[in-house]
């Protein structure tokens, strides 16, 4: 938010006698840019997946969960203990709904033949009434599973715990060359001596019966 619309409150405030919590509500609002309805379908940095791992935006305990047009007859909605059964699943404030951020952030397909992914995934989902045995069944899909796992990866590598594939390439090379390197010294010694020794190189492969000094 900018500083005239932070300004801008401010002067409601004092002409309106508005509550102090009407503006906290309104500036708590406006600064949920770590909504993970905002990181859906588009190319995320490694900054973006670390803010969605780590800082992503939880509601509190006291948060009222919106009853949507369609539930309102059963009085179905988001219950807050289900992320502690879920400890993958994150709520959209946007998207009114739910999605998996591991899935999110590192599954590319899932399903029989590949097929793109949906709900909890690409979309936010939001079909209460299927809740718990929907995350139930998301819990055990092999894509899941896999995200678990790279994210881990990924936090990992950030944490500067683990190197990633293209460093261990280039220590891997490096160890190579130093190796190759010193192997090459006692050959050069020898072939400097035996330049100096007026000693005639000659390999074990040459025909006759001495091997040779080389």
């Amino acid at each position: 938010m900018s500083e005239n619309r932070l300004n801008g409150l401010a002067m409601l405030a004092v002409h309106r006698n508005v509550k102090d919590e009407i503006i906290d509500n309104e500036l708590e609002t406006n600064f949920r840019s770590n909504d993970i309805g905002l990181f859906t379908n588009c190319t995320l940095t490694d900054a973006d997946k670390k803010l969605v791992l780590r800082n992503v935006w939880v509601p509190n305990v006291n948060y009222e969960f919106p009853l949507l047009e369609k539930y309102k007859a059963r009085g179905l909605k988001f219950q807050y203990k289900w992320f502690t059964e879920f400890n993958w699943l994150v709520y959209s404030e946007i998207k009114q709904g739910v999605f998996c951020k591991y899935c999110l952030l590192f599954a590319k397909y899932g399903g029989i033949g590949g097929q793109p992914l949906g709900q909890l995934v690409s979309t936010a989902f939001s079909n209460w009434k299927k809740a718990k045995e929907t995350f139930r069944n998301h819990s055990k899909l092999k894509y899941h599973l896999s995200s678990v796992l790279d994210a881990d990866h990924f936090l990992t590598i950030l944490d500067h715990k683990q190197v990633t594939i293209i460093e261990k390439l280039v220590t891997n090379r490096t160890e190579q060359i130093k190796l190759n390197r010193s192997r090459l010294i006692p050959i050069i010694e020898c072939v400097i001596l035996c330049g100096q020794q007026e000693i005639a190189l000659r390999g074990h492969r040459d025909s006759g019966k001495i091997n040779g000094n080389y």
